[in-house]
């Protein structure tokens, strides 16, 4: 069959099994008897309309899937539009690996570069400021044996060239559950009753002494550290308030005092 005898139909169909089915040139040629020389001018002729419908299918289905994104993002996104910027930011973090990053942002109306931002350190200075300071009270407060409290807890951060006020010490310690120890639990057993030897009250409250050396109390009180207890006993001057003499143990006995 030469050239000039095939019919412009039979062209156009030999056009739409190559670029609508699919089929290879090479098969086509062979199949129709057609030169691929042939092929390729009927293609260039006949299939420029074919392309710019295919064209503009392509477009349309990525302006369907552009709206259908769209719709659903706002749809999921109804609480968070006139929320603060920080829960928009989560709610994209959020859906991210579902939804485009860019179209979340355009519609919340959010800066793609302030999400990624966010994202990369979600704490703010005065938080992670907060959380610093917070680790150094909680190393402090262990190693005063769980006893200091927020005031104590502040002279260290000063010690230590931190600046911070009192105010702020006392949120962050109560926040970490900081508390300081008031007091010590009394052992169980029973209390109270007479004492087995009673000592006349020689001094009868009279703490005001002319000279010195007339006077001498002494008390003993237990102090907690990170061994245990320790007992202390100190014997004073009452006229010149000087300590005479002290004593500590690590057991309340009669060694103590003596």
């Amino acid at each position: 069959m030469g050239k000039g005898n095939f019919t412009e139909e039979f062209k156009r169909d030999a056009v739409r099994q190559i670029t609508e089915r699919g089929y290879p040139v090479a098969e086509v040629s062979q199949r129709l008897w057609v030169s691929q020389h042939s092929l390729y001018e009927w293609k260039k002729k006949f299939g420029t309309s074919n392309g710019k419908a295919s064209d503009e299918v392509r477009r349309l289905k990525k302006e369907l899937a552009r709206v259908t994104e769209e719709r659903d993002i706002l749809k999921k996104s109804g609480r968070v539009l006139r929320q603060r910027c920080k829960v928009k930011y989560a709610f994209i973090a959020l859906h991210r690996l579902r939804f485009s990053v860019r179209t979340m942002c355009r519609l919340l109306h959010v800066h793609p570069i302030v999400f990624y931002a966010w994202l990369k350190n979600q704490l703010s200075k005065r938080a992670s400021e907060d959380k610093r300071q917070t680790d150094l009270l909680l190393q402090a407060w262990e190693e005063s044996g769980k006893v200091y409290g927020y005031r104590k807890l502040h002279d260290d951060l000063l010690d230590h060239g931190e600046t911070s006020c009192p105010n702020r010490v006392a949120r962050l310690t109560r926040i970490a559950g900081i508390k300081a120890q008031i007091g010590y639990k009394r052992r169980p057993g029973i209390y109270g009753g007479r004492p087995s030897i009673v000592i006349d009250n020689t001094l009868d409250r009279q703490f005001d002494v002319a000279a010195p050396d007339k006077a001498w109390v002494t008390d003993i009180t237990y102090i907690r550290t990170n061994e245990g207890f320790a007992y202390l006993a100190v014997v004073i001057d009452l006229y010149s308030r000087r300590v005479i003499g002290w004593s500590m143990q690590s057991r309340q006995t009669t060694d103590v005092v003596l």
